[in-house]
C-alpha cells in the first residue's frame, strides 16, 4: 500500500495533475483563483439559504462569506502586476495594468 502511494506521488510530481479550472475571459486562460471564487460563491449561497431554516448555522454562514471575500481578494491580487512592500515605512504600493488598454495598443 505504501509503495502505491509513493508511486502515485512520484507520478504526480513528474507529470503533474490535471485540475478542471474556470476559464477567465479577461485573460483567455484557465484560472484556479477564479475556480475558488466560483466554488466559494456557491457554498456561500447555499449556507445563506440553509441559515434561514436552521439558526445554528450562523458560524458556518459567516465562515463561508469570509471565504468568499478572501477568494475575491486572491483573484484580484492575481491580476496585479506589481506589489511592493516597504517594511521600514510600513507601506505598500499596488500597481495594476489595465489589460484592455494593453490589447488595444
Amino acid at each position: 500500500m505504501l509503495e502505491k502511494i509513493k508511486n502515485f506521488l512520484e507520478f504526480a510530481n513528474k507529470t503533474g495533475m490535471y485540475l478542471p479550472m474556470a476559464h477567465d475571459a479577461t485573460r483567455s486562460a484557465p484560472s484556479i483563483t477564479l475556480l475558488i471564487l466560483y466554488i466559494s460563491g456557491i457554498v456561500s449561497i447555499g449556507s445563506v439559504i440553509a441559515l434561514h431554516f436552521n439558526d445554528g448555522l450562523l458560524t458556518a454562514t459567516g465562515s463561508s462569506l469570509l471565504l468568499l471575500a478572501m477568494a475575491f481578494v486572491m483573484y484580484k491580487m492575481r491580476q496585479l502586476d506589481k506589489v511592493k512592500f516597504n517594511m521600514q515605512e510600513r507601506s505598500f504600493e499596488l500597481d495594476a495594468v489595465d489589460e484592455v488598454e494593453e490589447k488595444s495598443k
